[in-house]
This record gives C-alpha cells, structure tokens and sequence, in this order.
C-alpha cells in the first residue's frame, strides 16, 4: 500500500510521513521513514548575533538526529501542512532535547515534549 496524501488518525491528529534526514542540523541523519502526528513536533530555535530563528523539528527515535521541517527563514517541507507553523506547536529547549537523546541511548524513547 502507498500513501498518496497522509491523512487523520482516528482521533482527528494530522499525519505525515518523513524520513530522518537531520536537516538543518549537520544532514547526517539514519534514513529511517517515520509516520508522523503533530504531537511528535516541537518548536526549536537558534540565535546568532540580534537574530533568532525558529524551527518545526522532530527528533528520530532510532538514532536521535533532529529533523528540521520548517523554519522561520522560509523553508518548508513540501509535505507539511501549511496549518503547522512554528507557533502552532510546542517550544522544547536543548535540556529536553538531549534527555530524551539519552532515553534513545538508553533503549527506550521519551519524546522531548514529554520530558518537563
């Protein structure tokens, strides 16, 4: 079977998927494809010098790269809804990043937003 356009689950979550390819962070990512809900996104974001961009980001439950679908600068995944923004999910800051990073190493996989 071959998803032409990702649709809802039954709880009325958006779906998508996409593979870990670390984009927008070193591009060394696993390959894994992954089906997607909006719950598994999280707003990251970067500073340099008096500028902050933001980012749509998932982190790959295999290897713990994080994938960028999105960002504030104007590049968008082809496949992500355009009603997903960075405003529309969670902020995770790099603290909860690397602790479910670690749960990955650990053999288990804590999502970032799930870790407070």
């Amino acid at each position: 079977m071959q998803i032409l356009n990702p649709g809802k689950h039954m709880n009325g979550e958006w779906t998508g998927e996409f593979v870990c390819t670390n984009r927008g962070n070193g591009n060394s990512g696993c390959n894994a494809e992954l089906e997607l809900t909006q719950s598994d996104l999280y707003q990251s974001q970067s500073s340099a010098r008096d500028e902050t961009t933001y980012y749509v980001s998932f982190l790959c439950p295999c290897c713990g790269a994080e994938t960028d679908l999105t960002n504030s600068d104007g590049y968008r995944h082809n496949s992500l809804p355009s009603s997903i923004s960075e405003r529309s999910v969670p902020g995770c800051n790099r603290t909860q990043v690397r602790a479910a990073q670690a749960s990955i190493a650990a053999g288990t996989y804590i999502s970032p937003r799930e870790i407070g």
